[in-house]
């Protein structure tokens, strides 16, 4: 007992008061609006030298037509991770967007299915009860088959269409698998061996929530450093 008392103790978090959050997320909504920026001014000069008549180099065109895109998603991810009590059904806002990216390329695909793995996955606590369980999983399965399938096949008519064109970049990459894995793991424990033999005895009742916020937690960072990466690239190709 008097182990617990110092273990909850240690864990005590400060508290974080609207005013610094809102400082917080100011900060790191900038990259993205540097950004936004940055490709509204080039694109108005492009407009004003196509009406004067000049050649322009437009090598990079379609990446770049996508930029106001990854801007959007990077904000609505700075948004979700820095926010002022922030719910899990927040992370809708970047994956909405995110689907229009991810017929663009595979990386951005791979990014898409990576945000909805690890997003929808932290929606599944908001289901609880048993009678639900599999109606969750189910429908989760089924839309992840149905877009890795759909992507898939996307690619690879693209693919076919440019002659000689070889993209090895696959859609769910071997740490994506590790995550799967690791997900099927925390719902096996989450759902049956935790049922079974911790919460009868009311030992670790808040485990099974603690486990699904650490890894989400873990994975939507990752996402959004890619998605901060992705959009700096595309920032970086904004020179006229």
């Amino acid at each position: 007992v008097k182990f617990m008392d110092i273990f909850e103790n240690f864990l005590q978090f400060p508290a974080i008061s609207p005013r610094l959050a809102a400082i917080i997320l100011s900060v790191g909504l900038m990259p993205g609006m540097f950004c936004a920026w940055k490709i509204a001014n080039l694109n108005i000069s492009i407009k004003e030298q196509r009406t004067k008549g000049m050649e322009i180099d437009n090598k990079d065109g379609v990446e770049r037509k996508f930029g106001i895109l990854h801007c959007i998603v990077f904000s609505a991810m700075s948004s979700f991770m820095l926010a002022y009590h922030v719910h899990e059904k927040a992370i809708m806002t970047a994956i909405i967007p995110m689907t229009l990216l991810s017929v663009t390329n595979k990386e951005n695909a791979t990014l898409y299915m990576r945000m909805c793995i690890i997003g929808h996955f932290g929606l599944f606590p908001l289901l609880f009860r048993p009678v639900e369980l599999g109606f969750k999983v189910l429908v989760n399965f089924l839309f992840f088959t149905m877009s890795v399938y759909l992507l898939h096949n996307l690619f690879e008519c693209v693919g076919k269409a440019n002659i000689g064109f070889k993209d090895p970049y696959p859609i769910i990459t071997t740490s994506d698998k590790c995550g799967l894995f690791a997900i099927c793991m925390l719902l096996l424990f989450n759902e049956i061996l935790h049922p079974l033999y911790f919460q009868p005895h009311g030992i670790m009742e808040f485990l099974p929530l603690m486990a699904i916020s650490v890894f989400c937690s873990i994975g939507l960072i990752l996402c959004w450093v890619q998605c901060a990466k992705l959009m700096y690239t595309i920032c970086g190709m904004c020179t006229v």
